[in-house]
């Protein structure tokens, strides 16, 4: 669904399958579960927290697993992802690949649990 300046106020609001342009969130719960494309743009969050549940949590723990549970080679493709991030890379039919660095020595015991 497409939301254009629209303002939502002590709600949860899922993310996923929803398009946000110019919209003010306030006192809201934002809920991503990785499931389907989401866009936000040009939108004002006020006093919002953001929950990851799903795949979108699964990845995150993955991401903090390999940055803490690969050595040398786990944290440098976190950082490579952060820096594709910071350049507005994305991944998917528009990218050719995904940052990619070979870890160096065997994740053992990387389970993250929150």
């Amino acid at each position: 669904m497409n939301f254009v300046e629209s303002t939502f106020v002590n709600q949860e609001i899922v993310l996923d399958f929803n398009d946000f342009e110019n919209c003010r969130f306030e006192n809201c719960v934002m809920i991503f579960s990785g499931n389907g494309p989401v866009t936000v743009k040009d939108c004002v969050f006020i006093n919002t927290q953001w929950a990851l549940v799903g795949a979108a949590q699964r990845t995150f723990n993955f991401l903090v697993a390999m940055y803490h549970g690969s050595g040398e080679g786990g944290r440098q493709l976190i950082q490579q992802l952060f820096e594709a991030i910071r350049s507005g890379v994305t991944i998917g039919s528009q990218q050719t690949s995904a940052p990619t660095v070979a870890p160096r020595q065997a994740v053992t015991n990387a389970e993250v649990t929150t």
